[in-house]
């Protein structure tokens, strides 16, 4: 064990992280290879996290701790790059843990076949730390950053492991993003011109949080398309890009990938406080609407669904009756603005592929209770003291027995 030149370096941002970083670090202290380091940043907390950050590096002297004022995840992540000793770089956020056998079959995986970079499978769990059936990742069926050119397919950054040595050519965390990081490192990882493999069972464990980052849509949309606007271009930050992506992707295909993207985004927004208006407000933002696939739709906003809900697809029943009325005015919203009547229904059909039960059969909302006709007050009888009411006492009531 080599704890000044390890094999792998793991980066973990800290911030508001006191009650969750056990599980991060118990997974770094578990792990088969035990020739690695553990790069805490602490990004300016204000809660007790430094504290918790500097006991575990007394616990082990491969953990290390840094901090830094607040200034987000990304330059946090970049300030552990540029602390960071190891051969392989991995990024785990302080929410999520390793497979106790990560990094070995990662780290293992890129030195048998002379691999620059390798990623592989994860699970999302809820926030209490439960297993859901959600899986994430990149199948590796298709190439790797046409796939990335439409959404996030490595997901999230702790599936990832790369040699440390190609930050020099793809460049490191762009800070000016505040969603989308990882997404974009990912796709100018994709574009360069090293060896990137996958390999098989899960290496990861993402937690979805009520609190995440990812539950602002509007700012992830702005981000998105700013990361998908840089995959459709040359990006120069790629000192050795691939020849065939040397342009990127083709940018006709650019409005299509942020329309379906923007159907991600409106399906967390659904789900949000301010619900069908939030989401209307994000299409908005989009600048050219063009046709959509109902299947794509139907993925992107299913597992938005899933995702705001902090829960796998098998949790759909719980949450529906709470989304279906905001999913029915998004659905007529995405036909108005494409010109596609039927496009709704169709994209309602297809969320079949990814609910474990039929949408036909899951529960409607309550509907709202028949209202109840008021009594009417009797009419109070005042003793005429003449034949002819004063006329106030006549509009007293006929107002009474109206």
């Amino acid at each position: 064990m080599d704890t000044v030149n390890p094999i792998v370096s793991v980066i973990t941002p800290v911030y508001r992280s006191e009650d969750i970083l056990a599980r991060a670090v118990g997974s770094m202290l578990a792990q088969n290879l035990r020739d690695w380091e553990m790069i805490l940043v602490d990004d300016g907390s204000p809660d007790q996290s430094w504290r918790v950050v500097q006991a575990y590096s007394w616990i082990d002297p491969r953990i290390r701790a840094v901090q830094q004022s607040h200034r987000g995840a990304c330059i946090a992540r970049n300030t552990g790059i540029a602390e960071a000793r190891g051969k392989y770089l991995l990024f785990l956020d302080a929410d999520d843990w390793l497979e106790p056998d990560a990094l070995a079959r990662l780290s293992g995986a890129c030195e048998s076949n002379a691999w620059d970079a390798v990623h592989g499978p994860l699970r999302y769990v809820t926030p209490e730390g439960h297993l859901t059936s959600w899986e994430g990742g990149f199948s590796g069926q298709s190439d790797l950053f046409d796939a990335i050119c439409c959404s996030n397919v490595l997901s999230v950054p702790s599936s990832v492991l790369l040699k440390r040595s190609l930050i020099a050519d793809i460049g490191d965390f762009d800070p000016t993003l505040v969603h989308c990081g990882d997404w974009d490192l990912w796709a100018r990882l994709a574009r360069h011109d090293g060896a990137i493999g996958r390999v098989d069972g899960t290496i990861t464990h993402y937690r979805m949080r009520p609190g995440s980052l990812s539950r602002s849509p509007k700012t992830l949309l702005r981000d998105a398309m700013m990361v998908l606007g840089r995959s459709h271009a040359a990006d120069p930050r790629v000192l050795r890009p691939r020849r065939q992506w040397a342009q990127g992707a083709d940018p006709n295909l650019l409005a299509s990938r942020i329309c379906h993207f923007a159907t991600y985004t409106a399906g967390l927004a659904i789900c949000g406080r301010d619900g069908f208006d939030a989401a209307a407000a994000l299409l908005d933002a989009v600048p050219q609407w063009v046709p959509l696939s109902p299947r794509r739709a139907a993925e992107f906003s299913f597992y938005a669904m899933c995702f705001a809900h902090c829960c796998g697809p098998e949790a759909v029943a719980a949450f529906w009756p709470n989304v279906v009325e905001p999913l029915r005015l998004l659905l007529a919203e995405l036909e108005r603005r494409t010109g596609a009547p039927g496009l709704g229904e169709r994209i309602l059909n297809e969320m079949n592929a990814f609910s474990p039960v039929e949408i036909a059969s899951l529960p409607l909302p309550l509907p709202p209770p028949e209202p109840i006709e008021p009594k009417r007050r009797p009419m109070e009888v005042l003793p005429a003291t003449c034949d002819t009411l004063p006329h106030s006492l006549l509009w007293s009531l006929a107002a009474q027995g109206a």
